[in-house]
């Protein structure tokens, strides 16, 4: 009799356990249908209101105010898309309160291109979430003198040609004000391959002007990477 209740407490175990798991995976199955329905629009074409090339981590705030566009192409499983950007980042701080600190002055001018994908997560009536991967080409220029150090005699100018190439993952989120408009909000990690070219200049006259090669690869994020109004249609 003991023996009965055990094998029949096991048999109900496992149905439970296979009705979870076929609940979760129909649920799961709905979901996807859901979100691969066709969309109503092929075509979006936005403009970037707003970008920060910062991360989660700075505490000061640097916007760029309509810093580029995006095309995407809405297919039947995903949505293919290709953006051009620009943004301008300036160093200016006051001199560090410890005089073995360093601190720099000057501005840095970046243009971007990236091409890729993204793919929709979940879809409600005028609002998406979506995550996204892009492949990317970066070119920079920037002007800057750094100044300071512990005798307070350190006066350098370095001009730096870069380019790069990487990928960027990103999630979205997409709002619709309108019938064809949307706001985008989109944040980012660059995961970049890098080549600079530095010239710099002892402005002390120490060690006078020279070059230097960097390869190196750079991981950063950009909490706000990019605030965009869409036109879809």
């Amino acid at each position: 009799m003991s023996n009965n209740k055990i094998t029949l407490k096991t048999m109900t175990q496992k149905y439970l356990n296979f009705t979870i798991v076929f609940l979760l995976l129909s649920t799961f199955s709905f979901s996807q249908t859901n979100v691969e329905k066709p969309k109503e629009n092929k075509w979006t074409a936005g403009i970037i209101l707003m970008s920060e090339q910062n991360s989660f981590l700075e505490k000061t705030f640097s916007p760029n105010f309509f810093s580029g566009i995006v095309i995407k192409r809405h297919l039947k499983y995903f949505t293919a898309r290709i953006g051009f950007e620009y943004s301008k980042q300036i160093d200016k701080v006051d001199p560090p309160q410890c005089c073995d600190l360093i601190f720099s002055q000057g501005y840095t001018k970046e243009s971007l291109i990236r091409l890729g994908v993204e793919k929709n997560i979940i879809v409600k009536k005028d609002f998406k979430t979506y995550i996204a991967i892009d492949l990317a080409g970066i070119k920079s220029y920037s002007d800057k003198t750094f100044a300071g150090g512990f005798t307070g005699n350190y006066n350098t100018r370095i001009l730096t040609n870069l380019t790069g190439f990487g990928v960027i993952p990103a999630i979205g989120f997409e709002h619709k004000i309108f019938q064809k408009l949307s706001l985008t909000l989109e944040t980012r990690v660059r995961f970049i391959s890098t080549q600079s070219i530095q010239d710099i200049d002892d402005l002390n006259d120490t060690r006078g002007s020279y070059r230097q090669q960097d390869n190196s690869f750079q991981i950063t994020s950009n909490r706000l990477g990019l605030l965009k109004l869409n036109y879809n249609f």
